[in-house]
């Protein structure tokens, strides 16, 4: 992938949470929608958030999408069990709060 290619990757939670305001959605959603990129320890995107300043709620769909592509076949392995899922979502250093809201919705 090239730089181009994964700087627009990045701008797909921008422009989401745009669609989503155009949709009248209220701004907390855009908000969660917007963020979901975001890492505790700074790494994400779009804004490089960091720690308290993500929403929980974006932590946890950022998380639940991670859970969803790990369950997945992907062609250097084979899809994985839920349990699986979750102990690979620890060992990426998601944060416990959020690995605890995605499992009671799970």
């Amino acid at each position: 992938m090239t730089l181009a290619e994964y700087r627009r990757i990045q701008r797909h939670p921008t422009l989401a949470a745009q669609f989503c305001l155009m949709l009248g959605l209220p701004e907390s959603i855009a908000q969660i929608v917007r963020c979901h990129h975001e890492m505790a320890d700074g790494s994400g995107y779009p804004a490089g958030l960091s720690g308290e300043n993500i929403p929980l709620a974006a932590s946890v769909l950022g998380a639940a999408g991670a859970f969803a592509s790990i369950l997945l076949p992907r062609p250097y392995r084979p899809a994985r069990k839920h349990n699986a899922a979750f102990h690979a979502l620890r060992r990426e250093n998601w944060p416990e709060p959020v690995l605890r809201q995605l499992r009671a919705i799970i």
